[in-house]
């Protein structure tokens, strides 16, 4: 598995998501991530969490046939808790 750098976070969307509340910000329904790997300087966030985030700040990567996101622990909103 690949690890990210600093405050960054690696991540996938979560394909089934019934435990899961939908998100509505603005006009839009938001896409749950869960945490697949984090940077050495991420502080709140862990990997196996659910979260919501602001999708323009996504970087999309496709490793090994498989999607995945990176972003910066600043640009994630919410952690779900259940």
């Amino acid at each position: 598995m690949f690890r990210p750098l600093n405050k960054n976070i690696l991540l996938q969307v979560v394909k089934n998501n019934n435990s899961v509340q939908n998100l509505f910000l603005g006009n839009s329904q938001r896409k749950v991530y869960e945490v697949i790997s984090v940077g050495k300087e991420v502080v709140e966030i862990k990997v196996s969490d659910h979260v919501y985030l602001d999708e323009t700040k996504l970087v999309s990567l496709n490793i090994q046939g498989n999607d995945y996101y990176l972003i910066e622990e600043q640009y994630i909103y919410l952690v779900v808790e259940e």
